[in-house]
């Protein structure tokens, strides 16, 4: 699909002030913007305060009486401004729900869908006993004048699985509702990513609940390209963090360029946990020191733990299911002790494409599966592995040698483990080591 004028969708991503600005009008303010605006679809965050929001709380979202009726009350919201919407809010349960409602849909749009928050949540889609037939229908994309678009929800854009279904169901837009306090550095690094390799718009909005400054919007090009919205209520000195601010993005805005990744040229550092070394000019010579377990993925021995290596090579480290087959095979199930290592051979790496999108797309691989990654090519050789902090270390080598960390190489089971979260006056949310199961049939299915 081409981006001229009559192929061209406006999406205002609301970024909702805190519970008492919108007490204060905040929120009346900004939709009359909205009504007075030329924009096609309103994204509000998740934990959307609408008026219906208490109807939220109320139901149980998998009884479908109480779900239509969520659907109507939303139909109704689209129709009074006069946009198709997506709002994000929990039910009873805690489950994490984004709702696509247009009321003005034509033959063949999609006039309601919803989506269940897999992650970091009260209660996960990966808990439905019939989740592959969940799953099939969740990840059709919703359709609007000619364009397929996908919903997230929050982290689950920390995880290509979920966009990149989409994607290969043929989305050309993906929105996220996020709570927000979030690291902007990692939330600019996995939206990005999504958008290079899923080739589409991606869209981020949060919500003030917590600290202001760690709210802001996104929006990527199909190329991984940060577009410049325009904000239609107001000033932020281009932080993008003004509460109740209603910043469009247009997809006529996509010039097909590509822009420097901010981190691109990150200083290199030395791991001062190293467990294991690897040399520089030798990374396919220790791959292949591995028991091989099926093609591109062999397993080696390290002082008693088990190291995965996945072999990945050239552009299909962009085409996230390569990846994820791999690190989730199922030739790897009751291998004790793993760690894992992504390896990327090219014959030669054009560093413009380097600079531009796939320095991202390797650290991205690095913190969303909570590995080390090594690229190797006849000219460029780089190694990048999870900092303590959770971003990225970039690995300088010390007499020709990699020093690796297996104590940052956790990989799936890091992931997909029992664990607790929560931030004082708001919902506990979790991770559960049993809802791997269903992110695996996912995985496969791609």
């Amino acid at each position: 699909m081409t981006n001229d004028a009559k192929d061209s969708v406006k999406i205002g991503l609301y970024l909702q002030g805190k519970a008492e600005d919108s007490l204060r009008g905040g929120f009346d303010r900004a939709m009359t913007t909205v009504r007075e605006s030329d924009i096609d679809i309103l994204v509000l965050p998740e934990f959307s305060r609408v008026p219906f929001e208490e109807d939220f709380h109320k139901a149980d979202l998998l009884d479908g009486r109480q779900l239509a009726g969520i659907y109507e009350k939303t139909l109704e919201f689209s129709r009074d401004i006069g946009r198709a919407v997506v709002i994000c809010n929990n039910d009873r349960k805690g489950m994490i729900v984004c709702v696509w409602a247009n009321a003005f849909a034509g033959n063949g749009e999609t006039r309601c869908k919803n989506y269940i928050k897999h992650t970091m949540t009260g209660w996960s889609a990966c808990q439905l006993p019939d989740y592959p037939s969940y799953a099939e229908e969740a990840f059709a994309p919703v359709l609007y004048k000619g364009h397929k678009i996908g919903m997230t929800a929050c982290y689950d854009c920390n995880h290509a699985m979920f966009s990149r279904k989409y994607a290969l169901n043929g989305a050309d837009i993906i929105v996220n509702c996020t709570g927000g306090d979030v690291e902007r550095d990692k939330w600019y690094k996995y939206n990005k990513a999504r958008a290079i390799e899923n080739k589409c718009f991606n869209f981020v909005t949060m919500g003030h609940l917590w600290k202001t400054e760690r709210n802001f919007v996104f929006g990527f090009t199909p190329a991984g390209k940060e577009m410049t919205p325009v904000l239609l209520n107001g000033s932020d000195g281009g932080k993008r963090n003004f509460p109740d601010g209603i910043y469009v993005y247009d997809t006529a805005d996509d010039d097909g360029t590509l822009e420097m990744d901010p981190s691109a040229r990150q200083k290199e550092s030395v791991s001062k946990d190293e467990s294991i070394f690897v040399a520089a000019d030798g990374i396919m010579d220790f791959f292949m020191q591995g028991r091989e377990v099926k093609e591109n993925l062999r397993v080696l021995s390290c002082g008693g733990r088990n190291l995965v290596m996945c072999l990945v090579r050239g552009e299909d480290i962009l085409k996230a299911e390569t990846t994820l087959r791999l690190l989730y095979a199922r030739e790897l199930e009751g291998l004790p002790d793993k760690k894992y290592l992504i390896i990327n051979q090219w014959d030669s790496v054009d560093t413009d494409f380097y600079e531009k999108q796939l320095s991202l797309i390797l650290k991205v691989h690095a913190m969303q599966n909570f590995c080390a990654v090594l690229l190797t090519s006849a000219n460029m050789t780089k190694c990048i592995q999870v900092s303590k902090s959770k971003t990225v270390q970039l690995v300088r080598a010390v007499d020709g040698k990699f020093g690796l960390a297996l104590a940052r190489m956790g990989g799936p089971e890091t992931v997909w483990k029992d664990k607790e979260f929560g931030v004082k006056g708001t919902l506990k949310t979790y991770m559960k080591k049993a809802w791997r199961k269903n992110v695996e049939w996912l995985i496969e299915s791609m």
